[in-house]
């Protein structure tokens, strides 16, 4: 990400929001002089949950 770093905060342990689709498809609409390839659509993990496998 092109070394840039930010500090962001998230309120809560976790989403209220659950994708339960295997592959599901997200739409980014973005202002206009900007594209969707200046965003990153990231996953967070809790941290302390259990090991991935």
């Amino acid at each position: 990400m092109r070394n840039e770093h930010w500090d962001a905060t998230l309120n809560g342990p976790q989403s209220s929001h659950v994708v339960n689709e295997r592959q599901p498809t997200f739409y980014i609409y973005v202002p206009d002089g900007s594209s969707a390839a200046d965003y990153a659509l990231i996953k967070l993990e809790k941290k302390g949950g259990p090991p991935r496998v």
